[in-house]
């Protein structure tokens, strides 16, 4: 018996039914990635304002880098929810990406 090979789910019978399952293959693992990152995003978010939190004065360059902390994990948190938002909304959702100026 000729060994079997596998098909790729682009190739998977006439009728999209390999596309489909392509697309879902996609979007589960996007919604996987994008919940697996929330929680430890979360984390390092809790600890920058907890630091800020501080009494007493920091030293200007460590506010300025715990601030910066505090404002990418704000953006990666935004990241996650957008592409959640994607997995599971069936039409094209608006989303609302901004990038920190550099």
């Amino acid at each position: 018996m000729p060994p079997r090979t596998r098909r790729s789910p682009w190739q998977q019978g006439p009728g999209g039914g390999g596309r489909r399952a392509a697309a879902r293959q996609r979007r589960d693992r996007h919604a996987g990635t994008a919940s697996g990152h929330r929680p430890p995003v979360a984390n390092i978010r809790g600890h920058a304002e907890l630091a800020l939190r501080h009494h007493g004065p920091l030293p200007t360059e460590v506010s300025h880098a715990l601030n910066r902390i505090d404002a990418e994990s704000r953006r990666m948190t935004r990241l996650a929810d957008d592409l959640l938002l994607l997995t599971s909304a069936p039409g094209h959702p608006t989303l609302h990406v901004r990038f920190p100026a550099p």
